[in-house]
């Protein structure tokens, strides 16, 4: 039996992408970093990109992000698009200069125009997300379609993961397998995840587990997960016993779990709510920071949904009745909103954030629960032993009504 996925492997965010590091592979083959400076120094902005790269990345040098950002700068200067592009980033990221979307945005707008296909892509993340812009799903896929026409393949991806869970865009299966078979033949992981998803869903299982394989041995770990979770998913359910609940796979974009959780969450029961139309019912959780789940909950009345949410003590006793609670609502094909606490290491610092997802399934002699992460490339899907759902099923920071004490919460549909 495999391994069961860690949330703590999966959680990173995914926002824009960064630019490759030089392009030889061998690191012994690339310039040093003081011939690159002299070539930088005499106009060659391709040379003042690289040491970029170096500097930001602590390749070969001491990591240095400020220095990072005066060499995109200079190569930005002087009209590169991808300095522009890579200066856009670092606003974006808030390294080595202060975090600013909007300046973020216009550097990637100007990249754009001299049609960088990264600052595109850069560009609809921005717009999908609202991050130095208003939120606009149309502008992003505009962007994205523009990078994709110009051979960027993660906006490709972004495309087929719309069509594949209909979001914005016209429910278009095929579309959305067409876009993944052209990239998993050039190579591309998410992709090669996706088409397994699509080909599964239409009993194409074999071809399906091919692409699974394929991407498994890439280091995909949700390809691993799918190939273990192909063996029972489709399974009759059995109260008690086992229980998988198909739900549409949505990808949270920056800092948007908790929405985009609970649009998921309403899509299963049949409501077409994209994560921003939900976020934009809770204005007190303006886009770009974290949802309060009695936000989320008030939300639900005002679109005639009654939700509820109860948490169960952060302990032992409080774990086992939450899973019974858990695994009744799968058993009645009812999909569960969770919160967990991540730990994540940042500089030597323990960074501790909460993140909303969904747990859609679980086998107990397998000791697996199935969840469905919107912060991961589509299908989304991890699997999780008991006590891993014991150690990250905890939280202090889901409302401001928990007043800081630490609980289990979840978010179910009233009985």
């Amino acid at each position: 039996m495999m391994k069961a996925i860690s949330l703590f492997v999966l959680i990173f965010p995914m926002t824009a992408m960064l630019a490759p590091l030089d392009a030889s592979a061998d690191a012994n083959e690339r310039p040093s970093i003081a011939a690159l400076e002299h070539r930088a120094r005499n106009g060659d902005s391709g040379a003042a990109i690289s040491l970029g790269m170096r500097y930001r990345d602590g390749n070969g040098v001491e990591q240095d992000r400020r220095e990072a950002v005066k060499w995109y700068r200079q190569a930005a200067d002087q009209g590169d698009p991808a300095g522009m592009d890579n200066v856009g980033f670092m606003y974006l990221r808030g390294w080595g200069v202060p975090q600013d979307g909007r300046i973020a945005v216009a550097f990637f707008e100007a990249g754009a125009e001299k049609g960088n296909a990264q600052a595109r892509y850069n560009l609809g993340e921005c717009h999908f997300s609202g991050q130095g812009v208003p939120q606009d799903y149309g502008k992003a896929i505009e962007a994205w379609k523009g990078a994709a026409e110009k051979g960027h393949d993660n906006a490709a991806w972004r495309l087929a993961m719309m069509h594949a869970a209909g979001e914005h865009v016209p429910r278009d299966l095929e579309k959305a397998e067409a876009l993944c078979r052209e990239l998993a033949e050039r190579g591309h992981v998410n992709g090669m995840v996706l088409l397994g998803e699509l080909l599964h869903r239409k009993g194409d299982e074999a071809a399906a587990r091919e692409w699974w394989e394929k991407a498994a041995e890439k280091g995909s770990r949700q390809a691993e997960a799918l190939l273990e979770l192909a063996e029972w998913r489709d399974q009759d359910s059995e109260p008690g016993v086992n229980a998988y609940v198909p739900v549409d796979h949505l990808f949270q974009g920056w800092n948007n779990c908790g929405s985009t959780s609970i649009s998921m969450f309403l899509r299963q029961g049949g409501g077409e709510l994209t994560p921003y139309d939900v976020k934009r019912l809770c204005p007190q959780s303006p886009i770009g920071t974290g949802t309060d789940w009695a936000h989320l909950v008030a939300a639900g009345k005002e679109i005639g949904e009654d939700w509820e949410l109860i948490t169960f003590a952060y302990d032992d006793e409080g774990f086992e009745t939450g899973v019974r609670a858990i695994r009744e609502r799968l058993d009645r094909a009812e999909p569960v909103v969770i919160d967990f606490t991540v730990k994540r290491e940042e500089n030597g610092q323990i960074e501790r954030y909460g993140h909303t997802l969904l747990v859609v399934g679980y086998h107990a002699e397998r000791d697996r629960f199935v969840l469905k992460n919107p912060n991961q490339p589509s299908p989304g899907i991890e699997l999780m032993t008991a006590e891993e759902l014991e150690e990250n099923w905890y939280s202090s920071g889901y409302s401001r009504n928990a007043k800081g004490k630490t609980a289990r919460p979840l978010i179910v549909r009233k009985e």
